[in-house]
């Protein structure tokens, strides 16, 4: 027999293996063993198939944006504040702990009048403040953290930057008292500078942080205003340097991008314990990857656009109305929803999904105070000439501004809300709640500022304050 031959059985042989498959076929079809082979069956591929289940919900999308024109992005040294703001971070002086007391009490108070121990903090931090102003005049801003491997949640300025927000208000005061109005509006200028260049292709959380800087700033160029030294030329100039700067929120977009990433590289890292296992039987991080790609296009598709010109937009995550396009199809908001509320891993890890709906409005929020700022300079250069507020902002224009800014939260274009007795005036947007409070910023939700003379102990003196303390 050649060794490509099948060896051959007898009839006797046959039917003994016959007889032998079908004893072993009766034996697994019995009840006692069927059903428990049956079971231990189904408990081993459970895994699988709560995977598959899962992963069946969502559907694969391609990723939101171009990633790798993100990762490769790269602002030149020559161009880049953060050069200069982490060489600030490395000697500012924080402020001593203990003299919150004093920082409280020495706020809006004259420089003479300050406490000794927070004019020697500003003293002791004249080198770092030298090196934000130094960043603060570059063109462009990026977190020295991006690149093919690895993206960190965190620059290495972020809480610099926080606290820096605090001691240029007193630099501020001491620039005013000492050399006059115009440095300390050069100060505060890149004090916005500095907000804004922390926003730049920064995470959420950055975002935020600059806004916050924005916000403090802007109060503290309120209070420039009330200085009398301060006269309607110099007001002016202000105005017109605060056309050449850029928008608020150009960074919003960049910012969900980069959130993307972080979390995208979050969800890649092994995992090497026990938890690793339910994971994977619950179809993740794929389903976790597969949901943020649906997520971060719904929101890069609306949050570059003005606010009025978004769709819908609905809790808890904040997803946007899809539109309807010919050829394409994108999932519900409450599909969405649906999706992010099966993932075990979001949540935690994803902070534009949590809150990206706070992040827009913070955005929208830092839009209306510029055009505030802008307007409140031009009431300020209209009350040095004529010594009284105007009646309308209709009468600022063409001499103190071009036009009078939208309130970008009115749901149809509208003007900025204002009214005036001559001595008092009050200026606001209708905020996040989109009704007019008629002005009642200290106890709604409209957001603005009061001008004007406050009475005091002494008699009265200006005054500009805001609906929130930016601190």
């Amino acid at each position: 027999m050649t060794s490509d031959q099948t060896p051959s059985h007898s009839p006797e042989q046959a039917t003994e293996l016959n007889t032998r498959r079908n004893r072993w076929l009766a034996w697994w079809l019995r009840s006692k063993v069927a059903i428990p082979s049956f079971l231990l069956l189904l408990l081993l591929a459970s895994p699988l198939l709560l995977r598959g289940y899962n992963l069946g919900q969502v559907p694969v999308a391609p990723e939101p944006f171009d990633t790798q024109a993100v990762l490769n992005f790269v602002v030149p040294d020559e161009r880049n504040a953060y050069i200069e703001f982490c060489k600030a971070g490395a000697v500012h002086v924080k402020l001593p702990r203990g003299e919150e007391e004093n920082y409280d009490n020495s706020r809006n108070r004259p420089w003479s009048d300050v406490a000794p121990s927070i004019r020697q903090w500003v003293t002791d931090n004249q080198a770092a403040i030298a090196l934000w102003n130094k960043g603060a005049e570059k063109p462009d801003a990026q977190p020295t953290r991006i690149s093919d491997q690895a993206v960190d949640v965190f620059s290495p300025v972020y809480f610099e930057a926080l606290d820096y927000r605090y001691l240029i208000r007193f630099e501020a005061v001491q620039l005013q008292a000492e050399q006059g109005p115009e440095d300390a509006w050069r100060l505060l200028r890149n004090g916005l500078r500095v907000g804004h260049h922390i926003t730049r292709y920064a995470t959420t959380s950055e975002l935020l942080a600059g806004f916050m800087i924005q916000a403090a700033v802007t109060q503290y160029i309120v209070d420039w205003t009330r200085d009398s030294a301060v006269t309607q030329v110099v007001l002016m100039q202000a105005q017109k340097d605060l056309d050449g700067e850029p928008s608020p929120a150009s960074g919003l977009a960049a910012a969900f991008q980069m959130d993307y990433l972080v979390a995208c590289k979050t969800l890649r890292r092994p995992i090497s314990n026990w938890s690793s296992l339910w994971l994977y039987a619950c179809g993740e991080p794929e389903l976790s990857l597969r949901c943020m790609n649906h997520a971060y296009r719904n929101y890069l598709r609306e949050v570059d656009k003005p606010r009025r010109e978004r769709t819908p937009q609905f809790e808890p995550y904040g997803f946007f109305e899809p539109k309807l396009m010919p050829g394409i199809v994108e999932p519900s908001v409450a599909q969405l929803d649906d999706w992010i509320d099966q993932t075990m891993l979001i949540p935690a890890i994803a902070d534009a999904v949590q809150f990206g709906e706070i992040i827009m409005l913070a955005a929208d929020e830092a839009e209306a105070r510029r055009s505030q700022l802008k307007t409140v300079l031009a009431l300020e250069a209209y009350r040095r000439e004529h010594e009284r507020y105007p009646e309308s902002l209709s009468q600022l224009v063409p001499t103190f501004m071009a036009a009078i800014p939208d309130d970008p939260f009115a749901l149809l274009p509208a003007p900025l809300r204002y009214r005036s007795d001559g001595t008092h005036a009050t200026i606001w947007s209708i905020g996040r709640n989109q009704i007019d409070d008629a002005g009642s910023i200290d106890y709604s939700q409209d957001y603005g500022y009061i001008l004007g003379p406050r009475e005091t102990k002494s008699g009265t003196e200006p005054r500009g304050e805001t609906i929130k303390n930016p601190d």
